[in-house]
Protein backbone atom coordinates (compact mmCIF):
# COMPACT_ATOMS: atom_id res chain seq x y z
CA UNK A 1 0.00 0.00 0.00
CA UNK A 2 2.93 2.58 0.84
CA UNK A 3 6.58 2.16 -0.41
CA UNK A 4 9.04 2.68 1.80
CA UNK A 5 11.94 5.38 1.19
CA UNK A 6 15.31 5.46 2.10
CA UNK A 7 18.48 7.41 0.52
CA UNK A 8 18.67 4.62 -1.65
CA UNK A 9 15.66 4.75 -3.67
CA UNK A 10 14.68 8.30 -3.26
CA UNK A 11 15.68 9.19 -6.80
CA UNK A 12 13.57 6.71 -8.68
CA UNK A 13 10.38 6.44 -6.00
CA UNK A 14 10.22 10.56 -5.76
CA UNK A 15 12.12 12.36 -8.24
CA UNK A 16 10.89 10.23 -11.22
CA UNK A 17 7.61 9.66 -9.90
CA UNK A 18 4.92 10.72 -12.93
CA UNK A 19 2.11 11.17 -10.20
CA UNK A 20 2.41 13.81 -7.11
CA UNK A 21 3.95 12.11 -4.17
CA UNK A 22 2.59 12.38 -0.64
CA UNK A 23 5.66 11.42 1.16
CA UNK A 24 5.23 10.72 5.23
CA UNK A 25 8.33 11.52 7.67
CA UNK A 26 6.93 9.47 10.66
CA UNK A 27 8.41 8.12 14.35
CA UNK A 28 8.04 4.62 14.79
CA UNK A 29 6.24 3.35 17.16
CA UNK A 30 2.87 4.42 18.61
CA UNK A 31 2.70 7.87 16.65
CA UNK A 32 3.71 6.68 13.99
CA UNK A 33 0.77 3.67 13.67
CA UNK A 34 -1.45 6.31 14.69
CA UNK A 35 -0.26 8.56 11.93
CA UNK A 36 -0.18 5.22 9.48
CA UNK A 37 -4.35 4.87 10.25
CA UNK A 38 -4.48 8.83 8.72
CA UNK A 39 -2.29 7.65 5.79
CA UNK A 40 -4.56 4.13 4.97
CA UNK A 41 -7.68 6.67 4.85
CA UNK A 42 -5.62 9.10 2.79
CA UNK A 43 -5.10 6.52 0.36
CA UNK A 44 -8.54 5.05 -0.01
CA UNK A 45 -9.31 8.39 -1.83
CA UNK A 46 -6.11 9.40 -3.47
CA UNK A 47 -3.77 6.41 -4.06
CA UNK A 48 -4.68 6.15 -7.89
CA UNK A 49 -3.45 9.78 -8.22
CA UNK A 50 -1.21 10.36 -5.61
CA UNK A 51 1.33 7.99 -4.27
CA UNK A 52 1.84 7.91 -1.03
CA UNK A 53 5.71 6.97 0.67
CA UNK A 54 6.91 6.62 4.17
CA UNK A 55 10.12 7.79 5.43
CA UNK A 56 10.79 6.37 8.90
CA UNK A 57 12.93 8.77 11.49
CA UNK A 58 16.15 8.03 12.45
CA UNK A 59 16.35 5.16 9.24
CA UNK A 60 17.50 7.23 6.53
CA UNK A 61 19.94 10.29 5.87
CA UNK A 62 17.06 12.09 3.96
CA UNK A 63 15.69 13.84 7.02
CA UNK A 64 18.48 15.82 6.80
CA UNK A 65 18.48 16.16 2.90
CA UNK A 66 14.55 16.94 3.16
CA UNK A 67 15.14 19.36 6.34
CA UNK A 68 12.95 17.36 8.30
CA UNK A 69 13.69 18.33 12.09
CA UNK A 70 10.36 16.72 13.36
CA UNK A 71 7.46 13.94 12.97
CA UNK A 72 5.30 13.89 11.39
CA UNK A 73 5.83 15.94 8.87
CA UNK A 74 3.90 15.63 4.81
CA UNK A 75 5.73 16.66 1.77
CA UNK A 76 4.40 16.84 -1.55
CA UNK A 77 6.20 16.45 -4.65
CA UNK A 78 4.89 17.02 -8.11
CA UNK A 79 7.44 16.48 -10.74
CA UNK A 80 10.24 15.61 -8.45
CA UNK A 81 9.94 18.85 -6.83
CA UNK A 82 8.52 19.52 -2.92
CA UNK A 83 5.32 21.21 -3.87
CA UNK A 84 4.27 21.83 -0.03
CA UNK A 85 5.22 20.86 3.53
CA UNK A 86 2.44 19.78 6.33
CA UNK A 87 3.91 20.02 9.91
CA UNK A 88 1.85 17.96 12.80
CA UNK A 89 -0.79 15.58 13.45
CA UNK A 90 -3.66 16.01 11.40
CA UNK A 91 -6.93 14.12 10.51
CA UNK A 92 -7.13 12.40 6.95
CA UNK A 93 -9.33 15.32 5.71
CA UNK A 94 -6.76 17.57 6.80
CA UNK A 95 -4.28 15.68 4.86
CA UNK A 96 -6.27 15.65 1.67
CA UNK A 97 -7.44 19.12 1.30
CA UNK A 98 -3.50 20.02 1.84
CA UNK A 99 -2.90 17.93 -1.09
CA UNK A 100 -6.10 18.92 -3.17
CA UNK A 101 -5.08 22.65 -2.31
CA UNK A 102 -1.35 22.57 -3.85
CA UNK A 103 -2.26 20.31 -6.86
CA UNK A 104 -4.91 23.00 -7.58
CA UNK A 105 -2.05 25.61 -7.22
CA UNK A 106 0.00 23.80 -10.49
CA UNK A 107 -1.25 20.23 -12.11
CA UNK A 108 -4.13 19.42 -13.61
CA UNK A 109 -4.28 15.97 -12.03
CA UNK A 110 -6.86 17.55 -9.70
CA UNK A 111 -9.15 17.26 -12.60
CA UNK A 112 -8.13 13.34 -12.11
CA UNK A 113 -9.21 13.24 -8.40
CA UNK A 114 -12.47 11.69 -8.24
CA UNK A 115 -13.67 12.99 -5.13
CA UNK A 116 -15.02 16.52 -3.74
CA UNK A 117 -12.91 18.52 -1.69
CA UNK A 118 -13.83 18.68 2.29
CA UNK A 119 -15.58 21.53 3.36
Amino acid sequence: MFTSIGIDNFESEIRLEPRPVLLACIHRGFEGREQLKVLEAVSRKIARDVKICLLYEGLSDAYQVLSVEGTPTFLLFVDGEEAGRLLGKVPPETLIGFVLEKLAHGVDALERISFSSPT
